[in-house]
């Protein structure tokens, strides 16, 4: 119960300090279940343009891109958060 107290004070303090300079939370408070669906929820607001830039991206190079792999290829995901713009060059990989 005491670590729980002190990771949720340090949760505040980190994340008050992070919006009030920089309007940014680290990023060690994205990587649990409620992190991923919070940041996927992020990525649909129209001010963070990045994700439906690299989906469109890959939407536009998938097919490119897996030309250039060998079929045997082993992909390898680090972070992919909810895996959709690597789902795009699965499937491409798939046909």
């Amino acid at each position: 119960m005491i670590e729980q107290t002190l990771a949720t004070e340090d949760f505040l303090a980190e994340a008050t300090e992070g919006v009030a300079r920089k309007k940014e939370l680290l990023c060690k408070y994205f990587y649990d279940e409620k992190g991923s669906q919070l940041f996927d929820k992020i990525g649909e607001l129209d001010e963070y343009y990045l994700t439906r830039t690299e989906l469109g991206i890959m939407s536009t190079n998938a097919v490119e891109s897996a030309e250039q792999l060998d079929r045997n290829v082993k992909l390898v995901e680090y972070g992919s958060g909810s895996s959709i713009k690597t789902r795009l060059l699965l499937e491409v990989l798939e046909t």
